[in-house]
């Protein structure tokens, strides 16, 4: 008796969520880039805004990816970031200088587009992607 296994097709919805968790991390990431100014006025190096952006979007971007490969962990791990991220955000420009209007922008457009996401990978069909029932469909011969 012979048995083959199959991955189960992602579902759609997880498709769109790819797109607006995709879109708000580049949003994210221009954003950044248009602070470079700010940034350099602080007193801080080039070298070490790019170590900080890459340390900061290299990790977002594979969790980004796992969650495309249905691994619950990566799910979990994206809301911890993105929370932890908004509210330092909010915080951090609480009481600064006035930022320029693209860069509210930005900044509004990449949270909206990752509520967006983590609304369809929480919710309704997008939920049972990341259960590990989903993962092996087994088909004997």
């Amino acid at each position: 008796m012979e048995f083959q296994t199959l991955k189960a097709t992602k579902p759609t919805v997880i498709h769109y969520a790819l797109i607006f968790l995709w879109a708000g991390l580049g949003l994210g990431a221009a954003s950044a880039i248009l602070y470079l100014p700010n940034f350099l006025r602080q007193g801080m190096s080039l070298q070490f805004f790019i170590f900080a952006m890459s340390f900061i979007f290299g990790p977002y971007a594979v969790v980004v990816w796992a969650i495309g490969e249905g691994k619950n962990w990566a799910r979990i791990t994206h809301l911890a970031i993105w929370l932890l991220f908004t509210l330092n955000s909010g915080l951090r420009h609480h009481d600064s200088e006035q930022l320029p209007v693209t860069l509210v922008v930005l900044g509004l457009g990449s949270n909206l587009a990752q509520i967006v996401g983590m609304v369809m990978i929480f919710i309704g069909p997008g939920r049972h992607w990341f259960t590990s029932e989903r993962r092996l469909i087994v088909r004997w011969k």
